[in-house]
């Protein structure tokens, strides 16, 4: 990998993507970290690399950053970079979902709960996103036993 470390150095601790990519500019892998500047120089410790991420550093040659608000939004932002360049090398959401939301609505002065994948502009409260389908219905479980 022929990275320049004035560009190593410059990647700020901060949550966001990060977008490894080849010598012709193709997207080779989309990631977030909490801490880009961490997560980045891991790649650059050989001893604690796995196969792939060797793979992922012998050909890159540049990367990119994105800083993102939280780390929901990066969360979104590598879903839909992933959707976008299909990176040879990221298996997870490489299908055509999105994440589940929680969405909660005032009728007749009772919470209603449901899960979409979808937010609309309609007045409801929505939380997430949520990477985990299993874990969110276990919540609107929960939830709808609370409030009935």
């Amino acid at each position: 990998m022929t990275i320049n470390k004035k560009l190593l150095m410059s990647i700020p601790d901060k949550i966001g993507v990060y977008i490894f990519k080849d010598q012709e500019n193709n997207v080779l892998y989309v990631g977030k970290a909490l801490s880009l500047k961490n997560r980045v120089s891991n790649y650059f410790i050989p001893e604690t690399l796995a196969l792939k991420e060797r793979q992922i550093k012998e050909k890159t040659v540049n990367i990119d950053f994105l800083i993102t608000k939280n780390e929901a939004e990066a969360l979104i932002l590598e879903n839909n970079l992933i959707k976008q360049y299909s990176p040879p090398y990221n298996i997870r959401f490489k299908d055509d979902k999105s994440y589940p939301l929680l969405k909660i609505t005032m009728q007749d002065g009772y919470p209603a709960i449901y899960i979409t994948r979808e937010l609309v502009e309609d007045g409801s409260r929505y939380f997430g996103p949520y990477a985990s389908a299993w874990g969110i219905r276990r919540v609107a479980r929960y939830a709808q036993r609370l409030f009935g």
